[in-house]
């Protein structure tokens, strides 16, 4: 699995989403499936397609306007048809889903009407949790592969440390059950795998700063490499000065320089979710495996399960990177109003050095 996901991380970012895409397919029909009774199905012929159905307009929905974009970057007949289907987009969707509503209400039987509706609910449920939240991953794995390498390598690392300090500490310091629907899982697990987890973070962070993995696609070429500062995010690469407080021989403070990456800053960020949150979707897999008696989701890899299995604690990263990357490390990107309300900010005297800033800056045509 190893070598499979290092080989994966050599393609381009466009196979890498086709690859998510993929594995989004196969881990929502492994959920999906769980609760799946052949004897109504058969009752229900059309219990499935209209599952399926919506999953193909929650991928329209999500990634339509990509395709899209892509269809008219190619030019010819196809890129006109492209684009008055991009003028359209939104109430296509929703013609496509009012489909679905309406020929799932003509599919009930007054016989399964319980089962159809649990079954609907249930689809739902997985195409939030699922594709809903996976979604964001799409987003900035354009911004640069390290922010799928990076924070969601912290949650296997958790992963393995929670059960290494489990079966060596684990009941020894706290007789208490971390939690009641997963008897193996405990205390020790929980916080030694944090303090592994934070210490990968901003120890092992350092060396994922590479070309190919920190620029966004369309940045990087074999032979000029990436240059950080042509992104916005580009300074959290590079080396910066910190001041820490210290105490000197005679106890007296001062401030001492230590040269780090912001990147390793934030990486402790994604540390403190990935050990203290994420860790409850991998609780949420365990209790649909045990309400519907189930050791695995499936077994597509042999001794570790189906893809459910392996991806039930990324799931809530793929949001919170999503979200921290866009707020606390991208930023809002500038807009005129933005800018405006800026300058009103500014005194008088202010205004008027930055008008002679734009006189120098602007050339008149």
């Amino acid at each position: 699995m190893l070598i499979f996901f290092y080989l994966v991380l050599q393609l381009e970012h466009k196979y890498i989403a086709v690859l998510i895409v993929v594995a989004q397919v196969v881990t929502w029909n492994e959920v999906v499936s769980i609760r799946y009774k052949i004897d109504k199905e058969k009752e229900i012929p059309l219990n499935r397609t209209i599952s399926w159905y919506f999953l193909l307009v929650s991928f329209l929905f999500f990634y339509g306007k990509y395709a899209l974009s892509l269809l008219i970057s190619m030019g010819g007949s196809i890129t006109r048809i492209s684009q008055k289907t991009n003028d359209y987009y939104l109430p296509i969707i929703f013609v496509l889903y009012v489909v679905g509503f309406v020929v799932f209400i003509l599919s009930l039987r007054k016989d399964s009407l319980r089962y159809q509706f649990s079954q609907l609910t249930w689809t739902i449920l997985t195409l939030l949790l699922i594709v809903g939240q996976t979604h964001f991953s799409m987003q900035y794995l354009f911004d640069g592969i390290i922010w799928i390498v990076l924070p969601h390598s912290m949650s296997i690392v958790n992963d393995i440390m929670a059960y290494f300090c489990g079966i060596t500490l684990g009941r020894k310091l706290i007789n208490r059950r971390l939690f009641a629907l997963s008897p193996n899982k405990t205390w020790e697990g929980f916080i030694g795998a944090m303090f592994f987890t934070i210490a990968f973070a901003f120890f092992a962070s350092p060396y994922f700063i590479q070309d190919w993995i920190i620029c966004p696609a369309g940045y990087y070429s074999p032979s000029s490499g990436c240059d950080i500062t042509s992104f916005d995010h580009g300074y959290i690469f590079s080396l910066s000065t910190y001041y820490v407080p210290t105490i000197t021989s005679d106890f007296q403070f001062t401030t001492s320089e230590i040269l780090l990456y912001p990147l390793q800053l934030h990486a402790i960020s994604f540390a403190l979710f990935s050990s203290l949150i994420a860790p409850f979707g991998g609780f949420l897999a365990s209790s649909i495996k045990r309400a519907f008696k189930r050791k695995d989701f499936d077994n597509i890899f042999p001794g570790h399960g189906g893809f459910m299995d392996r991806v039930d604690c990324q799931l809530l990263m793929c949001s919170f990177v999503f979200i921290y990357l866009n707020t606390f490390i991208k930023g809002k990107p500038a807009t005129v109003d933005s800018i405006l309300s800026q300058i009103n900010l500014l005194t008088r005297e202010e205004q008027l050095m930055l008008w002679k800033k734009f006189e120098t800056l602007i050339q008149p045509l």
